[in-house]
């Protein structure tokens, strides 16, 4: 009986060691399995662009995308090029841990020096640590970087004196016969002191720019003084010489501060201008009023003279109630010339009217050079209708009958005028068999234009 006791605890401790060396492997790798950091690093912008002796800012972020709250160390470096010697990067910290799935913003500033050119690539390093909860122990770092291009911009400055030059409209216009042209323009004062800005335009010599000898730039006003971290207008003006040329036209606008001893502080902008071809003409006609009967022909050249700076494909057209008594003679259209000796073509019209209205009214036609459906020129043509005469009989009775010896008989005899304009009619009868006699009540009569009630 005793026995049996005994035989029970040896198997419940069996149970028991059994137990916790099953349980065993189970905890050991939970010790082990610490998450790796992660994080994911922005910087806005990638590129910016600073005057030289001044300062830009970029904004870096730093995502968590881990399980545990991580800290970060920032760091950033210039690559090693010549130009990067002038640049230099100061970046804030972001203090404390960054919550898994929540980020942290700080920002990072890249000074110019006042004689930096080009550009710069800077290199922002992010290195994080997790920071789990105890016991857990840590995963592996993360390390992330993102690089950014700083660009020196064509302004200058100093802490003292600087300005900046921008356009406060487009750059690049398209001449479209306005006088003057005008570019709008702003002026900043970027450093400490007051400054007094001066301007001038040089000639750019980039390719598909035409030589700027035959303009001339003004600017108005011609300086201004502007207060540290100001800003003034000034406008930009040309005059497109006559008969220039189509062509582009470029220029570099420079903004200097005057007062500065190291002459040093200055911006540059840079404009055009484009010259389209100018397909225009004058025109004017050899004759500009002309009489022409109904059913005849009258001829009129005109003459249409190249103002434009091309040669250009003309068209002659024709509009008014009457276009349609004019024609041209021979082809309607053909090559204007351009810098010859006589920049004209001449076309023939012909004016053939009809009698569709009353003898001397006058019927107004524009005789138009056009390129393409646009009008160019026009010149004004009047066409004074000439008269057409005719006129018709009618009598109502082709016979009178069983007339006595000694007695008279009376009919109608209709007469109709079938000219264009009032006209008078002699009434007669041809010589009638001996014995008889014709008269009229009346031998004459005035009749209007068979356009007329009166007719």
């Amino acid at each position: 009986m005793h026995g049996a006791p005994t035989g029970t605890k040896a198997r419940a401790l069996l149970l028991i060691s059994l137990m916790l060396v099953s349980l065993t492997p189970m905890l050991a790798p939970a010790a082990a399995d610490g998450r790796d950091a992660s994080i994911v690093l922005t910087v806005t912008p990638s590129t910016l662009t600073v005057n030289p002796g001044e300062s830009g800012e970029y904004t870096v972020r730093v995502y968590n995308t881990g399980s545990n709250p991580v800290t970060v160390q920032l760091s950033t470096s210039e690559a090693q090029t010549q130009e990067c010697g002038q640049y230099s990067s100061v970046i804030q910290q972001i203090p404390g841990a960054i919550d898994a799935g929540s980020y942290e913003e700080t920002t990072m500033n890249v000074t110019l020096t006042q004689t930096a050119e080009g550009d710069c690539d800077t290199t922002i390093v992010a290195a994080a640590t997790e920071q789990p909860e105890p016991p857990e122990p840590p995963g592996q770092p993360a390390n992330e970087e993102r690089t950014v291009t700083t660009e020196a911009g064509d302004g200058s400055g100093s802490v003292v004196y600087g300005v900046d030059l921008r356009m406060d409209g487009p750059a690049d216009l398209t001449w479209a016969g306005e006088d003057p042209v005008e570019w709008d323009m702003e002026v900043e004062n970027t450093g400490r002191a007051e400054a007094t800005v001066v301007f001038a335009a040089s000639e750019r010599d980039d390719p598909g720019c035409a030589g700027v000898d035959d303009f001339s730039l003004s600017f108005d006003p011609s300086s201004v003084s502007v207060a540290s971290e100001e800003t003034e207008s000034v406008v930009v003006s040309t005059t497109v010489p006559s008969g220039q040329d189509a062509d582009k036209f470029c220029w570099d606008i420079t903004a200097t501060v005057q007062n500065d001893p190291s002459q040093n502080a200055s911006d540059t902008e840079e404009i055009s201008l484009e010259v389209p071809e100018l397909h225009t003409c004058d025109a004017s006609l050899s004759k500009t009023n002309i009489r022409v009967d109904p059913g005849k022909q009258g001829q009129v050249q005109v003459t249409f003279e190249n103002t434009g700076n091309a040669e250009w494909n003309i068209n002659v057209a024709r509009t008014g109630a009457k276009a349609n008594w004019v024609s041209v003679e021979g082809a309607s259209s053909g090559l204007l010339p351009y810098d010859t000796s006589s920049d004209e073509r001449t076309f023939t019209l012909n004016i053939e009217p009809d009698d569709s209205l009353n003898a001397d009214s006058v019927s107004t036609v524009l005789i138009q050079g056009r390129d393409g459906g646009i009008v160019a020129c026009e010149a004004e043509l009047r066409i004074t209708l000439g008269q057409t005469k005719g006129a018709s009989v009618s009598i109502p009775q082709s016979m009178i009958s069983n007339i006595e010896p000694g007695t008279t008989r009376t009919t109608t005899v209709t007469v109709t005028n079938n000219g264009n304009g009032g006209d008078s009619f002699r009434i007669s009868a041809s010589a009638p068999p001996g014995g008889w006699t014709v008269a009229f009540d009346v031998s004459t009569i005035s009749l209007g234009s068979k356009h007329a009630s009166d007719r």
